[in-house]
C-alpha cells in the first residue's frame, strides 16, 4: 500500500532513461497485469512537495470507480489535493513517478482500448509505457497530454478566482478531450490565462454553429479558433489585449472560422480516401486541373499569385503544418492553410515570399521552391518550434512590403523594396531577412501588405527606406499625412488606424 511518505517521491532520471529502453513486450504485459511497477526495484528519490493520501480519500475510490470517469472532478480533486507550484508540477519525474504506482490502473482503464490495439503491434507495445505512463521531458506538450499532470495543469490554467464558480473555465477546457490534448491545450498562447479565457468563452458560445443549416462539429470548430488566434498571435503580443480585446478579434472573424470548419468536415472523408487510392496506386495525384482558386480574405495571410488566367496553372500547391514543421500536398486542398498555385509567367520570373512570425521575410526563386520542395520529400524543414509560417506570396516582379509596427501604442508605417530582400536558398526556413525595427521587443503588433512598385514613385526615402531596420515614420504623424493619398488607394485598410 502507498502512503503519504510514498506519495512524496519521484523516480530518479538514470531510472526514466531504464524504463523508456525497455523493448520487452512480455515485461509490459507482467506490468499491465500486476497493475503498477513494483515500489521494491524502482529507483526513486525523496522531494519536498504537497502531498495527499489516495488510499483513504473516498472522493477518489469513487471517481475511480465510476465506469465513465468524470475528468473534471478528478481535476480539481487532484489540484486541490497537491497546492503545488508551477515549478514543482513541472516535474515530469514527480508525474512519472506517481503514473507508473498509484494512478497505473486508473490510467490502464481510462486508455484500455488504446492499450490494447498497441499491443498488438509489436512496435507500438514497445513503446506503450512511454506513451502512457512516463513523461520523458518536460515540456508543456508532454505534460499537458500526461494523465495527471495534464489534469492538474488543465485547473491551474484556467481557474478564475474573480467568477462566483471559479472553475466555470476549467469545466469548459476539460468537457471535450481534445481541447486540452489537441485543439488549446499544445498551443503555447493558453499560457496567457486571459487569452484562454477569451478562447473558452467564445468557444462555448459558438460551439454549436452551423453554416447553412449545416453543423460544422465541436473539434473542427475549436481547431479553427486555436489556428487563427495563433495566427493572429504571430503579429499582435496577445498578452496586451483584454480578455474582451481577443473574444471581439474572434468574434470579427466567427464566420471565417465556421466556413473553415465546415470545409475541414466535409473534406476529412474525401481528404482519407484520396491518400489511400494514392497509397494503393502508388501514384501521387499530379495533374490539376486548370482553373483559379478563390481564397478568401483572412486577417493575417493572403495568397497573392497575380495570375493571368490565359496562362495555363503548372502547379497547385496546399501546406499543412503538422506540429512538427510543414508539409506538402501537390494538389489544391481547400482546406489547407497555405495554398499557391503556379503559372508559367512565375516560373519564368517568379518568387516566392515567406513571411515568418519573427519578423523575417525569405525570398525564393520559384524554380529553387519546387526544386528543394521534391529534394525534401515534400517535407519543409528547420523552422525551430516558436518560428511559424504567416505569409505565402508569389510576385513576378519587384513588390513593395508595406510594414506596420505598434510601438509603445503608437503606430509607424515604411515601405520596402523586395529587391533589398536576398534570394534565399531552400524552401520555408527561418532565415531571410528582418523587416521589422532593431528593438523588435518594444513591437505590440505587426503587420505587412505587398504593393504594386508603382507606389515607390510617389514616395520618398524617409518613408521608403534605404535599409531594412527602420522604424518608419508615425502614422498618425505629419510626414505620413503628406502622402496619406497616395498611399491610401493601395492600402486602404489604414483609414480604420488613422485618428
Amino acid at each position: 500500500m502507498i502512503n503519504v511518505t510514498e506519495m512524496n517521491k519521484r523516480i530518479t532520471t538514470k531510472q526514466l532513461s531504464e524504463l523508456r529502453g525497455i523493448k520487452s513486450v512480455s515485461f509490459i504485459n507482467t506490468l499491465l497485469e500486476s497493475g503498477g511497477y513494483p515500489l521494491n526495484i524502482l529507483e526513486v528519490e525523496t522531494i519536498d512537495y504537497p502531498s495527499f493520501d489516495l488510499e483513504s480519500n473516498n472522493k477518489y475510490k469513487e471517481l475511480a470507480a465510476q465506469d465513465s470517469i468524470d475528468y473534471f472532478a478528478l481535476a480539481r480533486l487532484l489540484y486541490e489535493s497537491l497546492p503545488m507550484t508551477s515549478k514543482q508540477a513541472s516535474d515530469n519525474l514527480f508525474w512519472s513517478y506517481l503514473n507508473l504506482t498509484k494512478f497505473f490502473p486508473l490510467i490502464q482503464k481510462v486508455e484500455k482500448s488504446k492499450i490494447s490495439n498497441d499491443l498488438e503491434d509489436e512496435e507500438k507495445g514497445q513503446k506503450i509505457l512511454d506513451n502512457y505512463f512516463l513523461i520523458p521531458t518536460l515540456s508543456q506538450n508532454t505534460l499537458i497530454k500526461s494523465f495527471t499532470a495534464g489534469l492538474w495543469w488543465s485547473i491551474h490554467l484556467t481557474i478564475d478566482d474573480s467568477l462566483n464558480d471559479k472553475y466555470y473555465y476549467s469545466k469548459i477546457f476539460l468537457s471535450e478531450k481534445h481541447l486540452k490534448d489537441k485543439n488549446l491545450g499544445t498551443y503555447q498562447l493558453i499560457r496567457d490565462k486571459k487569452t484562454l479565457h477569451a478562447i473558452l468563452e467564445f468557444y462555448e458560445e459558438n460551439k454549436n454553429s452551423s453554416y447553412n443549416g449545416i453543423k460544422v462539429g465541436t473539434e473542427a470548430f475549436a481547431q479553427q479558433v486555436s489556428k487563427l488566434l495563433n495566427q493572429i498571435g504571430g503579429l499582435t503580443v496577445l498578452s496586451y489585449l483584454s480578455k474582451n480585446e481577443i473574444k471581439y478579434k474572434l468574434e470579427a472573424y466567427k464566420e471565417t472560422i465556421v466556413k473553415r470548419a465546415l470545409r475541414v468536415k466535409e473534406r476529412k472523408v474525401i481528404s482519407r480516401e484520396k491518400i489511400l487510392d494514392e497509397k494503393r496506386s502508388n501514384n501521387p495525384e499530379t495533374n490539376i486541373t486548370r482553373k483559379e482558386v478563390v481564397v478568401e480574405n483572412d486577417p493575417n495571410k493572403e495568397v497573392i499569385n497575380n495570375i493571368d488566367t490565359n496562362l495555363s496553372i503548372v502547379k497547385q500547391i496546399s501546406i499543412f503544418e503538422n506540429g512538427d514543421g510543414y508539409f506538402y500536398k501537390d494538389r489544391f486542398m481547400e482546406e489547407a492553410p497555405f495554398k499557391i498555385q503556379i503559372t508559367e509567367e512565375n516560373l519564368k520570373n517568379g518568387k516566392v515570399l515567406f513571411t515568418y512570425n519573427n519578423y523575417k521575410v525569405n525570398q525564393v526563386v520559384v524554380s529553387s521552391f519546387l526544386k528543394n520542395r521534391m529534394t525534401y520529400n515534400n517535407c519543409l524543414h528547420n523552422l525551430t518550434k516558436d518560428v511559424k509560417l504567416l505569409k505565402l506570396e508569389i510576385i513576378n516582379s519587384e513588390k513593395l512590403i508595406g510594414v506596420l509596427q505598434k510601438i509603445n501604442f503608437n503606430w509607424h508605417i515604411k515601405f520596402i523594396k523586395t529587391s533589398l530582400l536576398k534570394n534565399g536558398n531552400s524552401n520555408l526556413r527561418a532565415n531571410g531577412l528582418t523587416i521589422a525595427c532593431n528593438d523588435v521587443d518594444s513591437i505590440q503588433e505587426f503587420r505587412t501588405k505587398i504593393i504594386t512598385s508603382e507606389l515607390a514613385k510617389k514616395l520618398e526615402g524617409v518613408i521608403l527606406p534605404e535599409g531594412l531596420r527602420t522604424q518608419g515614420v508615425l502614422l498618425n504623424g505629419s510626414t505620413f499625412r503628406s502622402f496619406k493619398d497616395a498611399i491610401i488607394p493601395y492600402w486602404p485598410e489604414l483609414n480604420k488606424l488613422l485618428k
